[in-house]
């Protein structure tokens, strides 16, 4: 039969270790980018709660032992803002006119909008 060429080894080499099937591809495809994805994730976390305690230390901002770096104790909380009614607020006088003029939601369906049918997921294809 003669000697096997590189490319043929390298292919038979893939084919003994790899997992042959479409799925088993699919699979280890989509578990290593949710295991990068997961990475991602916490390191992004990490770097959120060092930020938040160099913050806290008076790090974070640019001007060292400046006011802005003292917690801002003294502010009182401001109240609820009322909600606008229909018809008022900022818009042109045709918006408002019809904002007014709008009939309130009635409830129709019980269960809410449109039900879409389960997905695969549902039914723990994946």
């Amino acid at each position: 039969m003669g000697v096997a060429s590189l490319s043929r080894i390298r292919h038979e080499k893939k084919m003994a270790t790899s997992k042959l099937s479409r799925r088993g591809k699919w699979k280890t495809r989509k578990s290593t980018k949710s295991q990068i994805s997961r990475d991602r994730q916490k390191l992004r976390k990490q770097k959120k709660l060092q930020s938040r305690e160099d913050e806290e230390r008076g790090r974070g901002s640019g001007a060292t032992g400046s006011g802005s770096a003292q917690p801002m104790e003294d502010v009182p909380k401001r109240s609820a803002s009322a909600a606008v009614k229909p018809g008022e607020g900022t818009g042109t006088v045709g918006a408002r006119y019809a904002a007014a003029r709008v009939p309130k939601a009635v409830r129709i369906s019980k269960r809410g909008g449109r039900r879409r049918k389960p997905t695969l997921r549902a039914f723990g294809h994946w």
